[in-house]
């Protein structure tokens, strides 16, 4: 009965590490795809809003107050615009909100 069960344990292990092979070989292959997609884009722009966008500073600083943050004056189809007709293939928009200590809604 000992050997039957040994058997068994390394039969189920044998059968996972031959799952993992195969789930990891498909997840680099996919993880290798999207980053060689990325590279193919070639150009693009990244833009980053935080507090300091709108007080001219580099950095923002804590407590300041959220009602400085409002990008009502942005005009993002000109940039869309101007991305497009210099070629870009992407845009990456990041926002920073951290230095403000007033709860979100």
């Amino acid at each position: 009965m000992k050997k039957n069960s040994t058997s068994i344990k390394v039969a189920i292990l044998i059968m996972s590490v031959m799952a993992f092979k195969m789930i990891n070989a498909q997840t680099i292959k996919t993880t290798y795809q999207n980053q060689q997609s990325f590279i193919d884009m070639r150009f693009g722009m990244f833009i980053h809003f935080n507090l300091g966008t709108f007080t001219d500073q580099e950095w923002a600083l804590p407590n300041q107050d959220p009602k400085l943050f409002a990008p009502t004056a942005v005009n993002c189809d000109q940039w869309a615009a101007a991305a497009k007709a210099a070629g870009m293939k992407f845009a990456v928009l990041t926002l920073s909100l951290i230095h403000i200590s007033e709860p979100t809604r």
